[in-house]
């Protein structure tokens, strides 16, 4: 963006998906250069009704769903710092749940049984 607007070219309008700290870091440059930045929220949803508040977070001061009232909002006005740190309260779990399934491929195991099919075949 700053090459280009360098370079003479105008945007107005800026449209931002991916990680989180990405975005934040994106909002604040196209803040700086007064361009309109639509941010895509991919926040933990659990019921898509707003119910569970786990997609919950904080837009002009204001607290919002991104399941209801999103997931597109003014990235200017997003809280990125706690969105961010939302993002992270299931970590430990989610890093147990990998730990536990990391090595492990189903598909692996159907292998296993046809092989062991095979080799029963041949006999």
């Amino acid at each position: 963006l700053e090459k280009a607007k360098a370079e003479g070219q105008q945007y107005d309008h800026c449209i931002c998906i991916g990680p989180l700290p990405m975005m934040k870091f994106v909002c604040q440059i196209t803040k700086e250069y007064g361009v309109a930045t639509m941010v895509d929220m991919n926040c933990i949803m659990i019921d898509g009704s707003g119910m569970c508040g786990g997609c919950r977070l904080t837009v002009d001061g204001k607290m919002k769903f991104t399941c209801v009232d999103g997931p597109e909002f003014d990235g200017h006005l997003v809280d990125f710092d706690e969105a961010i740190a939302r993002s992270k309260i299931y970590e430990a779990q989610e890093q147990k749940v990998f730990e536990r399934r990391h090595h492990y491929c189903n598909l692996q195991a159907m292998a296993d049984a046809e092989e062991a099919a095979q080799k029963k075949e041949e006999k």
